[in-house]
């Protein structure tokens, strides 16, 4: 998972072609978001030893998980507004800014 993820953004990063819009922009904010938490879970159990430790490290997970089924959330909103609404009701701009205030918890 982690091998993918890591392809994903080193993809996202080298070519510029593939920066070039919205859905890219989410793709890289998800993929961003899997990488910590699936570090956050490699590291975190050293520090699981002591009450304080073991809570720190849940809430940072916790924080982590809902961070990414927000931003799946996100691209499921966006594939909607690609393949299901077929008229144009109108442009949104920043859609990507305003997803990421929300996704990230702000």
């Amino acid at each position: 998972m982690i091998h993918a993820d890591s392809c994903v953004f080193a993809i996202c990063v080298c070519c510029s072609k593939a920066r070039c819009g919205t859905v890219s922009y989410i793709l890289l904010n998800l993929c961003i978001s899997l990488m910590t938490l699936l570090i956050v879970f490699f590291i975190t159990d050293q520090f699981a030893d002591t009450p304080r430790g073991c809570r720190i490290s849940n809430i940072v997970r916790y924080y982590l998980v809902l961070v990414s089924l927000m931003w799946n959330g996100v691209e499921g909103h966006n594939m909607y507004r690609m393949l299901i609404k077929v008229f144009n009701t109108g442009t949104q701009s920043h859609v990507v800014l305003k997803a990421g205030l929300i996704a990230w918890g702000s």
